[in-house]
């Protein structure tokens, strides 16, 4: 199974799904041994790494702390309650949402509301959240720097809201351009 698994080697949850179909393929090897049956039989072990691949796929953004912070920072967007300096730009056939990673941290932590989902969160800093971002590829441009709110901010992350929607991650586009739009 790990040969022929979707999973990458640094992803720990996939690893540990990949442990429990390799129970379900062990008891298999087992039953097949006790009848005396040939392991092949009915395709078991081919529909067991296609049904295992497919699940990891599946499952691979509930399984990523960046893509719940993002959820929680996107959902307050939305409510209008991120405070922080950010806007939306367009380039290309693109929306970009522009942020610092260290202010969507700075807000799960310091919000009243959202501090029980902070304190249940694996990542805790806005480095780690960053480089998950990097990782997964959602930033499409890094160190930009735009006047927002008539202030400058330096060091945002331009993170593609095309490549959010492969996570199941959307945000509504304010019209009135309060923060900044576009």
């Amino acid at each position: 199974l790990l040969q022929r698994t979707a999973a990458a080697a640094e992803d720990d949850g996939a690893i540990r799904m990949l442990g429990n179909y390799s129970a379900l393929a062990t008891a298999w090897r087992l039953l097949c041994e006790f009848a005396n049956l040939p392991v092949e039989q009915g395709s078991f072990p081919d529909d067991l790494v296609a049904e295992m691949n497919s699940h990891i796929i599946e499952s691979r953004a509930a399984r990523e702390p960046w893509v719940w912070i993002m959820e929680i920072i996107l959902g307050e967007i939305d409510r209008e309650q991120f405070s922080y300096p950010h806007r939306f730009e367009q380039e290309g056939g693109d929306t970009w949402l522009l942020l610092r990673p260290t202010h969507c941290m700075q807000h799960l932590s310091q919000s009243t509301a959202l501090r029980t989902k902070f304190d249940a969160l694996p990542v805790k800093s806005a480095r780690v959240f960053n480089s998950q971002l990097l990782r997964a590829g959602v930033v499409v441009k890094q160190d930009l720097e735009r006047t927002i709110l008539r202030s400058r901010v330096a060091h945002l992350q331009a993170i593609s809201l095309n490549k959010l929607r492969e996570y199941g991650l959307s945000v509504s586009i304010p019209e009135d351009n309060r923060q900044g739009g576009f």
